[in-house]
C-alpha cells in the first residue's frame, strides 16, 4: 500500500534541494556577474545565468522531491516562530 507522504530521506533531500535554490540563485548570480564586469570574462558572464537557471531547476526538483508536506511543515514552522516572536515582543 503505498503511502501519500514522503520518506524522511526524500523530504530532506527535497529541502536541501529547496535551500540549494536561494543560495545559488540571486546571490550566486550577483556575485559572478559582478566578477564578470570586473574581469572583463565571457565566461563568467555566461556562467551566471546558466546557474540561475539550474536553481530554478534544483527548486522544481526540490518541490517534487519533498511533495506537499513539505508546505505544511514550513507553514508550522513559520508560525511557530512568529508566535515566539510576538511572545518576546517589548
Amino acid at each position: 500500500m503505498a503511502t501519500s507522504h514522503p520518506s524522511k530521506a526524500r523530504l530532506k533531500a527535497g529541502m536541501v534541494c529547496i535551500v540549494l535554490n536561494y543560495v545559488l540563485g540571486w546571490p550566486f548570480l550577483l556575485a559572478v556577474e559582478t566578477a564578470a564586469a570586473v574581469y572583463q570574462s565571457r565566461t563568467l558572464a555566461l556562467m551566471g545565468p546558466a546557474v540561475y537557471a539550474f536553481s530554478w531547476l534544483l527548486l522544481g526538483v526540490g518541490l517534487w522531491l519533498a511533495g506537499p508536506e513539505a508546505i505544511s511543515l514550513t507553514k508550522g514552522f513559520i508560525r511557530r516562530l512568529l508566535k515566539r516572536r510576538d511572545v518576546n515582543a517589548p
